[in-house]
C-alpha cells in the first residue's frame, strides 16, 4: 500500500494543489488543503472500493477538504 500511495502522491499532488488553489485563491491555504487531502487519501486508501475511478475518489476528497 505504501508504494501505491507514493505513486498517488507523484501523480496527483500538483493536480490536487491546483484544484485547491482554484477553490481557495490563496497559495498557503491551498498547500494546507492539498496536504490534508493526501493525509485523508492515505488514511482511506485501505477502504477504497473502486466503485468509482481512483481520480474521482481523490478529487472528491480534495473538494470536500
Amino acid at each position: 500500500m505504501e508504494e501505491e500511495f507514493e505513486r498517488i502522491v507523484r501523480e496527483y499532488r500538483d493536480k490536487i494543489f491546483r484544484l485547491a488553489l482554484s477553490m481557495l485563491g490563496e497559495r498557503s491555504a491551498a498547500e494546507e488543503a492539498a496536504q490534508e487531502t493526501l493525509v485523508r487519501v492515505w488514511k482511506g486508501l485501505g477502504g477504497f472500493r473502486a466503485e468509482s475511478s481512483l481520480s474521482t475518489w481523490i478529487y472528491s476528497i480534495a473538494r470536500n477538504t
